[in-house]
């Protein structure tokens, strides 16, 4: 969220690492954060305008990085009839890294109207485990897990895919192509 609450589409807290720019998105205008080189000459996005000109040609997984803005972001897929074309995430209250302060309880204001998804790192399953993650996703009536890359095995996938699971598989960070196929193979 951006200095005077706009809901703006970028990673970091900081726009250092993202951008050509120094400082705390909430302590930036929505005016600043455009401005600034995001990629391309492009400025940091309205998560408004994203959905308006992205909604419906792509998925969107829109992952739900502060306390608070659940049903503010609800209402915006809602308002571009999107309920089918986004997928909300977000990493649990014990599992966040330094940019976000979410948890899974802010998904369950989507449950039955927009599909979500349950982010977790290493350290989460290997604390909960793999049945328990998956439990808890069907419990909250989550659409998809996603799992960091490196607890991924192809037996997990199946029981996540199976026994009336249905829960699609999306991991995160592949950044090979042998491990692109690796997961899609699973």
């Amino acid at each position: 969220r951006a200095k005077h609450g706009d809901l703006v589409v970028i990673h970091d807290l900081s726009v250092k690492r993202t951008t050509n720019g120094e400082g705390n998105v909430r302590d930036l205008t929505y005016a600043q954060l455009h401005r600034l080189d995001a990629g391309f000459g492009e400025g940091v996005p309205l998560l408004e305008d994203v959905l308006r000109h992205f909604g419906h040609r792509v998925l969107l997984n829109i992952e739900i990085k502060e306390k608070g803005i659940e049903r503010e972001i609800l209402h915006l897929v809602q308002n571009f009839r999107l309920q089918n074309g986004v997928l909300i995430s977000a990493f649990d209250s014990d599992d966040n890294d330094s940019d976000a302060d979410s948890s899974w309880n802010q998904l369950d204001v989507c449950r039955g109207i927009v599909p979500t998804a349950l982010l977790a790192q290493e350290s989460k399953i290997m604390r909960m485990g793999w049945p328990a993650y998956l439990e808890e996703a069907i419990r909250r009536g989550a659409f998809a897990i996603h799992p960091e890359s490196k607890t991924v095995y192809s037996e997990a996938v199946k029981v996540a895919h199976g026994r009336g699971r249905g829960l699609l598989v999306n991991t995160w960070t592949v950044n090979t192509p042998r491990s692109i196929e690796t997961f899609r193979e699973m």
